[in-house]
C-alpha cells in the first residue's frame, strides 16, 4: 500500500466525538416527539430523550463494527451512511411502537438461558446485563443459546467469565450466528475466547452454525474441540466449511460417541467429504447425519456412505443437493441394507439418474422397514424408475412423507406411483409437482389419496387443463371435505 493510500485511509476513518453524538441525540429526540405527535401517540420529552439515546447507541455500535474491514478502515462516507440508515430504522421503530420496548431481561427456563432474538451487536454493558444470572452462586444452567447476538471481544470476555463460572454444569451450547459483521481478526479472537471458557464444560451438544468460520474459525475453536470428549451432537451448517475446514474438524474433534453430525450450505467438495468420512468411521453410534448442499461429488459421496457403514444405528440421513451421481448408488444401497432403524432418507438432487434409482429402490424394498420420510426428488426418475420404486413404496407401511418433485415421471410414471400410494394408508404428504404430467396422471394421483384420514398436503405444478384442475378439486373436496390439502399451480405461475 502506498503512502498516499495510507493517508487516504487515515483521512476517511470514521469517528464521532461525544459532542457530535450528543447533538445527534438532541435532534433525534425532536424528531421522535414530532413524528409521535403526528402519529397520534404524543411522547413526553423525557421518554423521547431516553429513546433517542438508546437509538443512537445501537446505531453507533453497529457503525463501529462496520467501520473496520479485514484490510483496514472502511471509507467514512460508507460508515456514515450505515449509521444514518440504522438511526432512521430504529427511530421509525420507536415511533411505530410508541417508545423503546422494555425488555424483562434474560430469564432461565428449564435450566436454559436463551439470549437469542432480534439480531444485535452486543456491547460490554449489554453483555453484563445478559449474563449476570450465570454469575449467581446457585446458578443451575445446563444449556445456553446465544444465537443472533454479534459479540465483539469486550462482550465475549464478559460472556467467557459467565460461562467459566457454570463450568462443568453446561451440557448444551448453541453458539450459532454470534460473530456476524465482525472483522475476521476480532471474530477469531471471540471464538478463541469463548472456546477457552467452555473447555471446562462437559458438552453433549454444540451448534456453531451460521458463523463464517472457515478453516481459521474451526482452528480458533481448538480449545473447545480438544476438551469435549463427551460430545454427541455437532452442527456446522453454513459456516464456509471448505475442504481445509473439514480436515480441521476431523483432526480436532476427539469425541468418539457422536450420534448427530450436521453440515449444510457449505463448500466441502470431495476432499472435505473424505475428511468427514474419517470422522464417521470412528463414530459407530451415529444416528443422524446430514451433509446437504455441500458440493460433494462421487468420490466424496462414496467415502461418506462407507464411513457410515461403521455403525448400524442410523435414524436419519440427508445427503441432498450434492452432485454425487449414480456412482454412489451401490454404496448407498449397501448402507441402507444394514440400517434397520432408519426413518428418514433424503437423497434428492444427487444426480442418481434412472440407474441409480433402480439400485436404490431394490435396497429400499429389502431394508429400512420403519421408513417414514423419503425424499427422492430431482434425480431424473422416469416411468422405469417409478416401476422399480413402486414395490418398495408399497412395502413401507409407516411412510408419511414422500417427495418426488421435479422428476420425469410423465403420466405413465404417475400412474405407477398412484398405484403404490393407494396402498400406503398412513401417508400424510406428497410432493409430485413438475413431473410433466397431464390431467390423466394428476387425477390418478388424486384418486390414490382416498382412505387416508390423516393426509395433509399434495402438490401439483404441471400442464393441467382448467377442466383437469376442476376435477382435481372435486376429488379432493369429496374425500376431505375441503381443499386445504391441495396445492396446484400451472407450470408458468410462481
Amino acid at each position: 500500500m502506498s503512502l498516499a493510500d495510507i493517508i487516504e485511509r487515515m483521512n476517511t476513518a470514521w469517528r464521532l466525538t461525544s459532542e457530535q453524538r450528543e447533538r445527534i441525540v438532541s435532534r433525534v429526540t425532536s424528531s421522535i416527539m414530532d413524528l409521535s405527535f403526528f402519529h397520534g401517540r404524543p411522547m413526553e420529552e423525557g421518554a423521547a430523550q431516553k429513546a433517542a439515546a438508546a437509538v443512537e447507541k445501537k446505531a453507533h455500535t453497529a457503525a463501529e463494527v462496520q467501520a473496520t474491514t479485514t484490510t483496514g478502515a472502511r471509507p467514512k462516507h460508507e460508515v456514515m451512511g450505515a449509521y444514518a440508515k440504522k438511526l432512521g430504522e430504529l427511530l421509525c421503530e420507536v415511533v411505530n411502537k410508541g417508545g423503546v420496548e422494555e425488555h424483562a431481561g434474560p430469564t432461565i427456563v428449564d435450566k436454559k438461558l436463551d439470549l437469542s432474538g432480534k439480531r444485535d451487536f452486543v456491547t460490554k454493558e449489554a453483555a453484563q446485563q445478559m449474563f449476570h444470572l450465570l454469575l449467581e452462586e446457585e446458578c443451575a444452567v445446563e444449556a445456553v443459546k446465544l444465537s443472533n447476538q454479534s459479540f465483539g471481544l469486550e462482550a465475549a470476555e464478559v460472556a467467557a467469565e459467565a460461562l467459566q463460572h457454570i463450568g462443568s454444569k453446561l451440557t448444551d451450547a448453541d453458539l450459532s450466528d454470534i460473530i456476524a459483521g465482525r472483522p475476521e481478526p476480532e471474530a477469531l479472537d471471540v471464538l478463541k475466547k469463548l472456546s477457552e471458557a467452555l473447555s471446562g464444560a462437559h458438552l453433549k451438544r454444540l451448534d456453531l452454525s451460521h458463523n463464517a468460520l472457515g478453516a481459521k474459525g474451526i482452528r480458533a475453536c481448538a480449545p473447545l474441540w480438544k476438551s469435549q470428549a463427551d460430545l454427541e451432537s455437532i452442527s456446522l451448517g453454513n459456516i464456509g466449511c471448505s475442504a481445509d475446514a473439514c480436515v480441521a474438524v476431523e483432526e480436532l474433534v476427539v469425541a468418539e460417541g457422536l450420534t448427530s453430525l450436521t453440515f449444510f450450505n457449505n463448500c466441502s467438495e470431495d476432499e472435505g467429504a473424505k475428511a468427514i468420512a474419517k470422522l464417521l468411521t470412528r463414530s459407530p453410534k451415529m444416528r443422524e447425519f446430514r451433509m446437504e448442499s455441500s458440493r460433494v461429488g462421487p468420490e466424496g459421496g462414496m467415502a461418506l456412505v462407507q464411513g457410515l457403514c461403521a455403525g448400524t444405528c442410523l435414524v436419519s440421513l440427508d445427503i441432498s443437493d450434492n452432485p454425487m451421481g449414480a456412482e454412489v448408488a451401490d454404496g448407498l444401497a449397501a448402507l441402507l441394507r444394514q440400517q434397520a432403524g432408519l426413518t428418514s432418507l433424503i437423497v434428492s438432487d444427487t444426480g442418481l439418474t434412472a440407474g441409480g434409482v433402480k439400485t436404490l429402490s431394490q435396497a429400499l424394498l429389502e431394508g429400512v422397514p420403519l421408513l417414514e420420510i423419503l425424499g427422492i426428488a430431482l434425480v431424473e426418475m422416469t416411468a422405469d424408475g417409478a416401476r422399480a420404486l413402486a414395490p418398495a413404496l408399497e412395502a413401507k407401511k409407516h411412510l408419511k412423507r414422500l417427495y418426488l418433485r421435479e422428476n420425469e415421471l410423465e403420466d405413465e410414471g404417475a400412474l405407477v406411483i398412484a398405484g403404490a400410494v393407494a396402498k400406503i394408508s398412513v401417508l400424510q404428504e406428497l410432493d409430485i409437482e413438475e413431473n410433466d404430467m397431464s390431467d390423466e396422471g394428476a387425477l390418478a394421483i388424486a384418486g390414490s389419496l382416498k382412505g387416508k384420514p390423516d393426509f395433509k398436503a399434495v402438490k401439483f405444478k404441471d400442464d393441467l387443463s382448467k377442466k383437469g384442475i376442476n376435477e382435481l378439486k372435486e376429488i379432493v373436496q369429496e374425500e376431505f371435505g375441503n381443499l386445504n390439502v391441495l396445492s396446484v399451480l400451472p407450470r408458468d405461475e410462481e
